[in-house]
């Protein structure tokens, strides 16, 4: 009963906050409810969670020892989350932040609870702490499973980003002689990255080097030659494919 009562009354919360966000710009009513009936069903999917991780907050903090996280940011941020109908659920009160390994976005709400979203309930978000901003979508096209972050958005050229992270435990080990392994805990991202083109219909996934990025747009080689003679990288890098992705877009 008491389980029920907390869900009757967590239900409440949403749907108030989500009628009060409502963009006041949206006058058609359908367009408010059917926010709020989408946030309704997360009450009711078996791949809601309240009670985040068996019934405490998470922690973004990692041990002292521990490389990397696992979630996007140290802290709560602020954001905004789209549905399939491109309606905005945003508002201060309400503060975000994603987890990396099991690729889903926790909303926080009141300092009282947490719901853990996943890719199939929603659209897409946009987190930001005010210097950095991420924003991702759910593109099973791309990703059949987890968000996409969209690094270039254009009607040409779109650059994508996919962060899978993996909790990879220390493993030191010594013989006296020889020693092998780490003696740290470590959240290790790997990142795959995608072009998008043809109006959304195609898309390619490369790799950060030369020849990948060549093979999968052969017909913009001589652009790309001319961006990496002019450019003469040391590093491919992410920030060199966003360069290079934009250069294709003029």
């Amino acid at each position: 009963m008491r389980r029920k009562l907390i869900s009757m009354l967590h239900l409440s919360m949403i749907c108030s906050m989500i009628y009060a966000q409502t963009d006041p710009t949206m006058n058609d009513y359908s367009e408010r409810a059917g926010l709020e009936n989408d946030f309704n069903n997360f009450f009711k999917s078996q791949s809601l969670h309240q009670g985040y991780n068996g019934g405490t907050l998470p922690s973004f903090s990692a041990k002292e020892e521990t490389v990397g996280n696992r979630f996007l940011f140290d802290r709560w941020v602020h954001g905004k989350v789209i549905n399939f109908s491109d309606s905005v659920l945003n508002k201060p009160e309400l503060l975000l932040n994603y987890d990396k390994i099991n690729q889903s976005l926790l909303l926080f709400q009141d300092n009282k609870f947490v719901i853990e979203v996943y890719p199939e309930q929603i659209k897409g978000f946009v987190l930001s702490d005010g210097n950095k901003t991420c924003s991702f979508e759910h593109l099973p096209q791309v990703a059949k499973q987890g968000f996409v972050q969209a690094l270039i958005k254009n009607d040409k050229y779109s650059l994508y980003k996919r962060v899978r992270t993996r909790f990879i435990k220390a493993d030191y080990a010594s013989n006296g002689i020889s020693e092998s392994g780490s003696n740290f805990d470590e959240y290790r991202d790997e990142s795959t990255y995608f072009i998008v083109f043809n109006s959304g219909k195609e898309f390619r996934r490369i790799e950060p080097r030369k020849k990948s990025i060549r093979d999968a747009l052969p017909f913009e080689s001589k652009k790309i030659d001319m961006y990496f003679f002019y450019n003469s990288p040391e590093l491919i890098d992410e920030s060199f494919m966003i360069g290079l992705v934009n250069s294709l877009n003029k």
